[in-house]
């Protein structure tokens, strides 16, 4: 009976070890994940930097792409009606440098509240 009790604790050890592994191995992986998303948001804001400093010009297709999209932007916005014009203006994040729509109340991206919705 001694054994199996025995056998049993070492069971269960073994098995709040490989949870704890677990449980530490995904805090890691969500922190790796994390710490890449806002790296990609830092990207994003220099790449942003360059074609502003640079002009789109200088990265060709990707350039050109880039050009057609914003053309695309631009003549949709004009279909917005009249009262949507607010909508359309947008407002950076503090926290994150995410662009977000100018009637928004807290970031789409991080969850931060924007000052200007404080009591």
């Amino acid at each position: 009976m001694g054994d199996f009790l025995g056998d049993l604790k070492k069971g269960l050890n073994k098995s709040v070890e490989d949870l704890n592994k677990s449980v530490k191995t995904l805090e890691i992986q969500s922190k790796i994940s994390s710490l890449k998303k806002d790296a990609d948001a830092v990207y994003a804001e220099i790449g942003k930097r360059a074609v502003e400093e640079s002009g789109p010009e200088k990265y060709g297709e990707l350039g050109d792409k880039l050009q057609i999209i914003l053309a695309e932007i631009r003549t949709e916005e004009e279909k917005l009606p009249a009262d949507a014009a607010e909508t359309k203006k947008t407002k950076t994040c503090p926290g994150c440098s995410a662009e977000n729509p100018g009637d928004a109340r807290f970031c789409s991206c991080c969850g931060e509240m924007f000052e200007d919705q404080n009591p």
